[in-house]
């Protein structure tokens, strides 16, 4: 039997006591003996980690936010920085022809071929400017044999069949006009009505073959 003077020990899962250790009051009572709450400290590790969350969570959206509009605000000035210098480009090519055109203008024939050969220089492979340097050439300058040899050069570029037949046609306006090659002239003639024979200039060159033939 056991000895009931001796308490028995149990074990148990109940939060440690918590000693009150004020004065016993006046009425008599002895020092109250109280288990801690447990729930309170729960509460409160509960309620730091949510903050906890959060807080990481604002901080994750505000990095998204800020890397987002870092790459689009590089993507745009790049835009503007392209469309800026493609402006310029344009506008200094422009401003080239102009005073190629504004020495023809005042007068200066050769001074205005020179501009336009420096144009085509910075600017290779454009018909309008080799044009230009044929007809003032040809028209301001007399210079029949000069402009003759701009136009065989407009030849040797890669131009749409149309285009290049109406320059094969004044070429050979010339030859046969001012040059007095009429062979060449007729050899050109038969290119270009071969060559160019669904277009406008294809088409003159048959019939002025025609009527060559039927002389």
């Amino acid at each position: 039997n056991e000895d009931p003077d001796v308490a028995t020990s149990l074990e148990t899962n109940a939060p440690p006591a918590k000693v009150n250790d004020g004065v016993a009051s006046e009425d008599g009572g002895t020092n109250e003996i109280t288990v801690a709450e447990s729930g309170d400290e729960t509460g409160e590790d509960a309620g730091d980690g949510m903050m906890t969350y959060f807080a990481g969570m604002l901080v994750s959206l505000l990095t998204f936010a800020f890397l987002a509009a870092r790459d689009v605000g590089q993507l745009t000035g790049n835009r503007v920085a392209k469309g800026f210098y493609d402006k310029s480009a344009r506008s200094e090519k422009a401003d080239l022809y102009e005073e190629a055109e504004q020495l023809w203008a005042d007068g200066a024939f050769v001074e205005c071929i020179d501009k336009l050969r420096e144009y085509n220089s910075l600017y290779p492979g454009e018909y309008h400017a080799h044009k230009r340097i044929a007809e003032v050439y040809e028209n301001d300058l007399a210079s029949y044999r000069a402009a003759a040899m701009e136009y065989e050069e407009i030849l040797q570029m890669d131009l749409q069949p149309k285009r290049w037949g109406w320059a094969a046609i004044h070429l050979c306006n010339l030859y046969s006009g001012k040059l007095g090659e009429t062979e060449k002239a007729l050899e050109l003639l038969r290119r270009v009505a071969e060559e160019c024979a669904d277009t406008t200039p294809g088409e003159k060159a048959r019939d002025r073959l025609a009527k060559i033939d039927s002389l």
